[in-house]
């Protein structure tokens, strides 16, 4: 598997391998029967948050340009774009169309959040996995430690670095 990038693509790809991007602090999916991309997570004190996105939401449009029409992967290079820039995103909540400005920043990435259970079960999602993810998932581990069993979720993650995924698997 390889790709190209530019400086540009380069720049945001080596920032999300050090647990960082610029946006507005959404995980997101493509929704393929409404042809956009579908909210699944928020980050905590996010722009997305502040802004009042809702998990389920649909961004149609960003900047005026129609999800549709750019295609997943160049709407959400759209919706990254420059610290400090505005989005103007284009949502589709429960039929309804909205218009949401929302403030791009860096922010930390989380890659892994964890809880116990009822019953004692250690629960431990991997969102991503970047250069902090073996670190993250050591702690989660000494946090759940006494568990009777596990539950590792991986739903919704979208990749990321491979020697950082062999590390957990070790």
């Amino acid at each position: 598997y390889g790709t190209y990038f530019d400086k540009e693509s380069f720049s945001a790809y080596a920032l999300g391998n050090q647990g960082k991007i610029v946006g507005i602090g959404v995980s997101a999916i493509y929704d393929e029967e409404v042809k956009g991309i579908k909210i699944v997570e928020i980050f905590e004190n996010s722009p997305a948050q502040q802004a009042g996105i809702k998990i389920g939401d649909i961004i149609t449009a960003v900047d005026g340009k129609s999800v549709e029409e750019t295609g997943y992967y160049i709407a959400i290079k759209n919706i990254r774009g420059d610290e400090g820039s505005e989005a103007e995103l284009k949502i589709l909540r429960d039929g309804k169309s909205l218009d949401i400005k929302v403030m791009r920043k860096t922010m930390d990435l989380p890659s892994v959040k964890w809880r116990m259970l009822d019953g004692d079960i250690g629960y431990i999602r991997f969102i991503e996995f970047h250069d902090k993810t073996p670190q993250e998932f050591k702690l989660a581990l000494e946090d759940t430690k006494g568990a009777k069993g596990y539950i590792f979720d991986v739903r919704n993650n979208t990749g990321g670095e491979l020697n950082s995924i062999l590390s957990v698997l070790d």
